[in-house]
């Protein structure tokens, strides 16, 4: 590799070393120090790429001798010769010679010589600065000075003149018209605005701003402004308009600054300073002045329209121009006539829109109020205008729904209490809205889907009613029509339908109820309900779910006699609320659809008079319906079994159900298989087809091998068909069977798929047909090469939705808008939120049931044979082979179809699918112990050929960077999935061959970063060449954009990069320069997506790229690439940390100094930009979470780092604080929500780790910061802070301590009643904090669950957000509805509601959330109080409250006295142990509450003891229920109203007492015989049922481990009356149904040992019978336990695992004689757990001679079992 020499290409060389000297006069490291590979991989064969030289040589190069002698020839004298003093101008054929070579002695002479050389360079710069033609040599100088002397001595040296007259411009543009005209023309210089361009680009993000640059000439400027904006005021002459033409010039030529110099953005730094000035002079002068008019046009097209300038603004700035704005409004529509003022008034509020829609941070909620007033009396204003000037009023319509509906997406969670007022004064508008203005149509459905969306329109409200039937009457219309006819006949719906269709699909959601009406148990619900009165008198759940389907009925009846109106809406219903929907719709249209299928979907000939569109549409409704179906509805358990119990006449049986979804498939395959079916209608056939093959709604008819006819095969691969084909081999009968009749036929034509087909359906397809499993150890996504997790990110709002997301969306019918729907569904709030997201959790649940229905092992069973996986390997091998032949495409593509078949976009594809099930081959035979074909080994043929194509594709890739468009997006997309692939398949297979062969692109991707203006030229000329050849439109390759006319004619988009890999999101390219610079942008978006292939290189380059970039003469870095950089080191530190903590650590750390205050990110001005702050919290929580992930034995080599980490964060808490203590008089924030989100979550994160990390002063600011997150202002903080709060009860050894300070933060009516702005709105909050921290901490629970009743308790009208938060806490903690929820709960919920003085009255105003059935629920007050009766009359005897035990009594029709008899037990059980816990107050209290005057009144104490004595095994019984925690020695007691199981045991020992006389051992005898009697055998079954039934109230561990204290407690009293056999097997079989559970395994194995010891203890061997007959029972479920943790890959040594294996050890090895026998009828032991070798081959040997009846009568006694 040679260097550029001198002037046109002459090399120099001198032996071992080289200078490379690109035309840009850059002065680069040696030759050897940028090689980025060594010289074995220039043949091909991959190898570890090096990009980037190590530090030692990152010095400067010594130069040679011979060197320097032949460089430094004659020197360029000091005379004037060659300068015309005429003309003030160079010549340059005179002078080029000179000038190229003292670009060499500067560079490489040295001494006194180089004065003189600087001197000629600084006469010849200032007598021809100004000439443009010259201009070539004057940068070819600066590039020589700045090689030598650097970008401020260049500066300096070379603009000296330029630089001086600016700064005398600069510095005097105050004091007189003439350096402001001086000004005006500096600033139409080309010379001079390229001086302020490198100056601007040469300022480091962190440095001063000097006076020479466009951030310094804005502050000069806009100083000079304001100077004279206030000098004005005081004189009737308005300000000079020479000043705003030069803000308008500043601004205008600034933006210019991207064309001219690649660099956009060049007033980021006074970007805030500007917005206070505009803010200044508009308030100052009006936005209707001529100054406002200039100002409001430069806010809105040059400020507003930057995110980057938005974000260093503040929000008080904002609600400054909001508020002039505002104002200004107000005058102008009070105005009568407002005629012309009307553009004024339309700027003045698309100005309003423009600032909601890039507001910084938060609305305070004052001026929230402020604009709410605003919009509304507008609204009315407007109303009066439009009968005055209805025209005008109409022209403002559009303007002022736009701008309402930026402010609801920005603020409409926090103002949602006060919408509906504000809805009522434009309800009327939106619903106009439908007029012919298309603007006007677009706002109004807008605002209407934003209120939907915020629950502003209840069900059942008038406005609801309007909205539904202006839906019902647009669709209606005779000429309405869905979709557009596309080229292909799809009829595609256009943005604006899709938007109204939306709309529909979210009224009927609304109007119907949806999953408001119903809980999981299909139980209904108070909502809807406005008091308990109108609860009360509702019908029973199956009544009141027939009163809310005939809305929706009614549509799938339209649906199926109009399918082309009604059908999209009901496809759009079921995959946008497919969750909330009622199961009897579900069967409802189910039965319509079946119906309908036989006269829409002719079989063998379409009749002329078939309606094509109509059935497109009726298929893509099965289609919706199919993916929609919930799962349980054909199953007969679980919750379709409990919704058949309540309304068994609504529900069919699954019988039924299954035969109309075969009608559906009958009539589908039928009508696809008609020879004259249309294209669309057939590629719309398939999708239903295959989506009721993959979730197994039907059970697929045989005729698998043929397709049933289809004629698919004669067809090219489509991704309607590789879906099909996959769903069809998955799930077809005979799929399995004579696979040589289809599989190879299959292969070939998976070898004709398009080379650009989407690897999700290639791979997928491939897989399906191999029979590739999806095991836990290989979850991969065939499509993009990633792990699979169906979990959402923290801040990812709940959906009702069923959409898939896998896929590319090939089948989607719609153009949707993303940005909006992103916005919409983060409105979610409420009732709807908890829905969603209770729904979801048990959506996720059923899935994941019917994912655990098949094993494993038996998929592996079916694993493809290795001749068939070689045929496969050779059909990916061949297509690898055919797109390596294609000759590449002269010219660009530049249509959409072309570039999704670019030769990169096939080669990509190819190789991902490849790779792709390269792994999930090796991963398939990993996991059946099988050795890896060789064909999927790195060492075949496939990987051979995949070497070769990475190889082309990394070329393209380097190509793609430098050219005008950079990657499309079809190719971004296939990239990202490739790169996802390679991770996984280095993994399982230990290769990085594949990986280094893609990344020996990054050598050339390396030079072209450092040297971007080079590489431009190329471009250039192939650009020209294509314009000459195929017109200037053809080669504006970037859509949309309109091409340019400068020195270099080029167009394209050039990226801007948001997250790794981000290489497809572009902006416009304008010029040469922009395209250099979106070179960098995109080489910096390649190495942070490809980077982490191999992290030691990738940190490397990344840090060898930053630094770089800001040597003097590289023209800086943009922010996006440098971001991408630093994204780059965290991603690097990620990816390595799983596999070297340390070298991980390393790299870590290396980002961390990039992200911190001291010299990265958290350094720059503004240093509280949000933006910024949000981008390194997100890398601080990434590289906590990696490092947390650390295996123990390795921690200590992330500590470093993760100290480190908390510097970076505790930076950024500081920058925050300190920016917030100056955002005003009033504490107004300057950040935005999801950064102060991010910053908690990056503590949290660290606190949950180790909490040792936190300094304690730095510990102390985060609590008192996670405290203000529960009671900040805005909706989504305090959502996100009730979740992270978490952290800190699981941390703290004290919860309760923690949740008294946090509860105060509260906003609740059962703890204090809040008062400030959005009340509503943090009442919200708060009960979901509460109902986040009951789910995740048992220690208050029950004190949250009282606070949760106790804010409805006082009549609140939140009843109904309540009971959706406690269905959510119900289903989160496994309890099927809230109800049961209640009834675990009910005797401690009693306690408080007694202990806290909470009335009788208020316990039934929450009848419909605390009682314990839902029968009870939704029965009278009377019904509901005998359903509390035993637990409510002991607390109300509790709590001495004979008023209110009367009132009870009364509604049950009893005495007061008879009604105490009967519930007895309780009271005793609650009561008594109280005089045994030592405590003396304790102690009086107790008898107070059992002998005290209303006691005594409602029972005399000889009637207590009667009972006493009468009712010992109730008393006994419900005693042993008050169990919390162990019986042994030592342990805590428990709050109140528990005790622990030694002070339970001891109450119960001394019932006795109260009923037996006598002294010494006389008494001591007879209390052992009642006690005798007392567990006598039938009283003890009785007790064991109590207890067992206690215990099945408990769903969830947590409580299950309470529940299981009352039978610890229950044995430690039974003793040796264990091993009575009825006992023993009820109660082992109790423990065996728990043991599986993880948190209850060692709480069971210690009842287990215990019961075992009391059995071995007998004496003779036919007493341990009893336990040799459960023997098989207790190991194989004691073995299973251990199987699923070593499955599992979690280690054996946890207490839990050697709880177990103890006792497997003491029933075999350590086993009496009396008990071996039984070792003969034990299934066989695995023998792959070392753990379990001795015990398994113990078993085995027992087992040797059994014979084959035995092992059948084992067997059917083993089925019976499980029976």
């Amino acid at each position: 590799m040679g260097g550029r020499g001198c002037g046109a290409g002459g090399e120099a060389r001198d032996r071992g070393a080289e200078v490379r000297l690109p035309e840009s006069g850059r002065c680069t490291q040696p030759a050897a120090s940028l090689l980025c590979l060594p010289p074995s991989t220039r043949t091909g064969a991959p190898a570890p790429a090096r990009w980037c030289c190590p530090p030692s040589l990152l010095q400067a190069p010594r130069r040679p001798p011979a060197l320097r002698r032949v460089l430094c020839g004659p020197v360029w004298p000091l005379s004037d010769r060659g300068v015309d003093r005429g003309a003030g101008r160079l010549d340059p054929r005179e002078h080029r010679r000179p000038l190229s070579r003292l670009r060499w002695s500067l560079v490489c002479a040295g001494g006194d010589r180089q004065f003189c050389r600087v001197r000629a360079l600084q006469l010849t710069i200032n007598r021809g600065a100004d000439n443009r033609r010259t201009g070539s040599h004057f940068n070819y100088l600066r590039q020589c000075l700045t090689c030598l002397f650097g970008a401020d001595h260049c500066v300096l040296s070379l603009d000296g003149k330029i630089r001086w007259q600016l700064q005398k411009a600069i510095t005097l543009t105050v004091h007189g018209n003439e350096a402001l005209k001086q000004l005006l023309a500096i600033l139409d210089s080309p010379a001079y605005l390229q001086a302020l361009d490198e100056a601007t680009v040469a300022l480091r993000p962190d440095a001063p701003v000097p006076g020479v640059s466009w951030p310094g000439l804005a502050h000069v400027v806009t100083k000079a402004v304001a100077d004279e904006v206030q000098a004005a005021g005081s004189r009737k002459k308005g300000p000079d308009p020479s000043l705003q033409r030069a803000f308008r010039l500043v601004m205008t030529r600034a933006e210019e600054g991207e064309r001219r110099c690649g660099h956009g953005r060049l007033l980021l730094r006074r970007a805030g300073s500007l917005f206070r000035h505009v803010s200044e002079v508009l308030q100052a002068g009006g936005p209707a002045s001529p100054i406002g008019l200039e100002y409001s046009a430069a806010l809105r097209n040059q400020l507003l329209t930057v995110p980057e300038y938005c974000a260093c603004s503040t929000a008080p700035i904002f609600q400054a121009l909001l508020a002039v704005h505002m104002d200004f409004m107000e005058k102008q529509v009070q105005r009568q006539g407002l005629g012309r003022s009307a553009d004024d008034a339309g700027r003045s509020l698309a100005a309003m829109a423009a600032l909601l829609a890039a507001f910084p941070g938060d609305m305070q909620p004052v001026f929230q109020a402020d604009c709410l007033l605003f919009f509304s009396q507008l609204a009315e204003q407007l109303g009066q205008l439009a009968e005055a000037e209805p025209s005008v009023a109409s022209r403002l319509l559009a303007p002022t729904l736009n701008t309402l509906n930026a402010f609801l997406l920005g603020n409409g969670r926090d103002v949602a209490a006060q919408l509906p007022a504000l809805h009522a004064a434009y309800h009327d508008t939106a619903i106009r809205g439908s007029g012919r203005d298309a603007r006007l149509r677009e706002a109004a459905v807008t605002y209407l889907r934003i209120q939907l969306q915020l629950g502003t329109l209840p069900r059942g409200s008038a406005h609801l009613q309007d909205v539904q039937d202006w839906v019902d009457r647009e669709l209606g219309l005779p000429a309405f029509k869905w979709g557009e006819d596309s080229r292909e006949g799809r009829l595609v719906l256009p943005r604006q339908q899709a938007a109204l269709l939306d709309l529909a699909a979210a009224t009927y959601f609304c109007s119907s109820g949806g999953s408001s009406g119903r809980d999981s148990s299909g139980a209904a619900d108070v909502q809807g309900f406005d008091d308990l009165e109108a609860f009360e008198a509702s019908p029973l759940p199956a009544a009141k779910r027939r009163r809310h389907t005939p809305l929706l009925s009614d549509l799938a009846e339209r649906a199926a006699s109009k399918p082309a109106n009604w059908a999209p809406v009901l496809s759009r219903l079921l995959l946008s609320y497919g969750l909330g929907l009622p199961p009897e719709a579900y069967a409802d249209w189910l039965a319509q659809l079946a119906a309908a299928a036989p006269s829409h979907f002719p079989r063998h000939f379409m009749p002329d008079e078939h309606d094509a569109v109509a059935a497109l549409w009726l298929l893509r409704l099965a289609h919706a319906l199919a993916v929609a179906w919930p799962l349980h509805l054909g199953q007969g358990t679980g919750r379709a079994a409990q919704q058949r119990q309540q309304g068994a006449e609504e529900l069919p049986s699954p019988a039924v159900m299954e035969e109309q979804w075969m009608a559906v498939w009958e009539g589908v395959m039928g009508y696809a298989k008609a020879p004259n079916v249309h294209p669309a209608s057939f590629a719309a056939a398939l999708p239903v087809l295959g989506t009721l093959a993959r979730r197994r709604l039907v059970q697929v008819p045989p005729g698998f091998h043929k397709l049933w006819g289809l004629p698919l095969l004669q067809q090219i691969p489509s991704p309607a068909g590789l879906d099909f084909l996959t769903a069809a081999a998955l799930s077809g009968r005979d799929a399995a069977i004579d696979g040589s009749a289809w599989q190879p036929a299959f292969l070939q034509w998976l070898r004709a798929a398009p080379g650009a087909a989407a690897p999700a359906g290639l791979a997928a397809a491939i897989a399906a047909v191999l029979r590739l499993p999806e095991l836990p150890g290989c979850k991969i996504d065939a499509g993009t090469g990633r792990r699979r997790d169906n979990s959402s990110g923290s801040n990812a709002s709940p959906s009702l939705s069923r959409m898939p997301a896998e896929g590319e969306g090939w089948w989607h019918w719609w153009h949707d808008d993303s940005t909006l729907a992103a916005q919409l569904a983060g409105l979610i709030r409420g009732e709807a939120l908890m829905q969603a997201r209770r729904l979801m959790l048990i959506d996720g649940r059923q899935q994941a049931a019917t994912a655990r229905q098949l094993r494993p092992e038996q998929v592996l069973a079916g694993l493809a044979p290795v001749q068939l996986q070689q045929q496969a390997a050779d059909v990916l091998e061949e297509r690898l082979e055919d797109v390596l032949r294609q000759a590449p495409s002269p010219a660009p593509p530049t249509s959409l179809h072309a570039q999704y078949n670019s030769r990169l976009a096939q080669l990509l594809s190819s190789g991902a699918a490849a790779v792709s099930l390269s792994t999930q081959a090796a991963a398939a035979s990993q996991a059946t112990q099988r050795p890896v074909p060789a064909c999927w080994l790195p060492e075949g043929a496939l990987a051979a050929k995949l070497v070769l194509a990475l190889t082309q594709c990394g070329n393209l890739l380097a190509e793609a960077c430098k050219r005008l468009e950079g990657l499309f997006p079809a190719e971004q997309e296939r990239l990202e999935a490739l790169v996802a692939a390679l991770h996984d398949y280095g993994r399982e297979l230990a290769s990085p061959d594949l990986a280094n062969s893609l990344l020996q692109c990054m050598g050339a991707v390396q030079d072209l970063f450092l040297d971007a203006s080079s590489a431009v030229g190329e471009a250039v000329r192939a650009t020209q060449a294509a314009a000459a050849t195929r017109g200037m439109a053809a080669a504006t390759v970037a859509l949309g954009q309109d091409f340019f006319d400068d020195d270099l004619d080029v167009g394209g988009r050039a990226p801007t990069v948001t997250r790794s890999g981000g290489v497809a999101s572009t902006a416009a390219v304008s010029s040469s320069a922009s395209l250099a610079a979106a070179c960098k942008q995109r080489c910096a978006a390649l190495l942070a997506l490809l980077g982490p292939l191999h992290p030691a290189n990738g940190s490397a380059a990344a840090l060898h790229w930053l630094e770089k970039s800001w040597e003097p003469g590289r023209g800086g870095l943009p922010e996006e690439a440098h971001l991408a950089l630093v994204d780059t080191l965290v991603q690097c530190a990620v990816r390595a940390m799983s596999s070297s903590p340390e070298l991980g650590a390393d790299y870590g750390l290396k980002a961390c100094l990039q992200l911190g205050a001291e010299q990265g990110l958290l350094k720059w001005v503004p240093r509280h930009h949000n933006g910024r702050c949000l981008f390194a919290m997100r890398n601080v929580r990434q590289l906590v979470a990696a490092a947390a992930a650390v295996p123990p034995a390795s921690a200590g080599a992330v500590q470093g780092l993760l100290q480190e980490l908390v510097q970076v964060a505790d930076d950024c808490f500081v920058n925050l604080s300190d920016a917030e203590s100056k955002g005003g008089a009033e504490g107004q924030k300057v950040t935005a929500w999801p950064l102060r989100v991010a910053l908690a979550e990056a503590f949290m994160a660290l606190f949950a780790h180790n909490h040792r990390l936190l300094p304690p002063d730095v510990l102390a600011s985060v609590q008192e910061y996670m405290k203000g997150m529960l009671s900040d202002e805005s909706y989504g903080a305090r959502l996100a802070g009730s979740r992270l709060v978490q952290v800190l009860f699981e941390k703290y050894s004290e919860p309760q301590a923690v949740f008294a300070e946090l509860k105060h933060h509260l906003t609740l009516d059962s703890i204090a009643l809040g008062n400030g702005d959005n009340r509503e709105q943090q009442v919200e909050t708060s009960l979901f904090m509460l109902a986040e921290t009951a789910a995740s901490c048992g220690g208050v629970e029950l004190e949250c669950f009282f606070l949760l009743c106790g804010h409805v308790a006082s009549g609140s009208r939140d009843r109904a957000l309540v009971a959706a938060t406690l269905d959510w806490l119900a289903a989160c903690l496994g309890y099927p509805h809230r109800h049961a929820y209640a009834a675990w709960h009910q005797r401690g919920l009693l306690f408080e509601w007694v202990s806290n003085n909470w009335s009788l009255l208020a316990w039934c105003n929450v009848q419909t959330l605390v009682a314990p059935t839902p029968e009870a629920a939704a029965a009278d007050t009377s019904a509901f109080l005998a359903a509390c009766a035993p637990t409510l009359t002991a607390m109300l005897v509790w709590g001495e409250r004979q008023m209110e035990l009367a009132a009870v009594a009364e509604q049950l029709r009893v005495e007061p006295a008879a009604l105490v008899a009967q519930h007895f037990e309780v009271l005793m059980a609650i009561v008594y142990p109280y005089s045994l816990t030592g405590k003396p107050e304790e102690r009086q209290m107790a008898a107070q509450k059992l002998t005290g005057p209303v006691m005594a009144a409602l029972l005399p104490v000889p009637e207590l003891k009667r009972l006493i004595k009468s009712r010992l095994v109730g008393c006994a019984a419900q005693m042993l229920l008050m169990a919390r925690g162990g019986s042994a020695e030592g342990e805590p007691e428990p709050p109140h109203p528990w005790f622990s199981g030694r002070l339970v045991v001891r109450a119960v020992n001394t019932l006795a007492d109260m009923g037996v006389g006598g002294s010494g051992s006389d008494k001591q005898a007879q209390q052992r015989a009642l006690l005798d009697k007392m567990l006598s055998r039938d009283h003890l079954a009785a007790i064991l049922l109590v207890t067992h039934a206690h215990l099945e109230l408990a769903k969830h561990p947590r409580h299950q481990a309470h529940a299981l204290s009352s039978l610890q407690a229950l044995l430690v009293l039974l003793e040796g009356r264990v091993c009575q056999a009825a006992t023993l097997r009820y109660t082992v079989s109790i423990v065996l149904r728990l043991l599986s559970v993880r948190e209850l395994q060692s709480q069971c194995c210690a009842i287990l040992s215990s019961i075992v010891s009391h059995m071995l203890q007998l004496p003779a061997p036919e007493d341990l019978a009893p336990l040799g007959s459960l023997l098989p029972a207790v190991l194989s479920t004691l073995v299973e336990g251990v199987e699923a943790e070593h499955s599992a890959g979690r280690p054996l040594g946890t207490p839990a695992v050697g709880a177990m294996l103890d006792l497997v050890a003491q029933l075999t090895s350590g086993a009496p004689p009396g008990l071996q026998p039984f070792l003969r009828q034990v299934d066989p032991l695995p023998e792959n757990i070392p753990a379990l070798q001795q015990p398994a081959a113990l078993v085995a040997a027992a087992r040797r001679d059994i014979t084959p009846s035995e092992q059948l009568l084992q067997a059917r006694c083993g089925a019976a079992s499980c029976a």
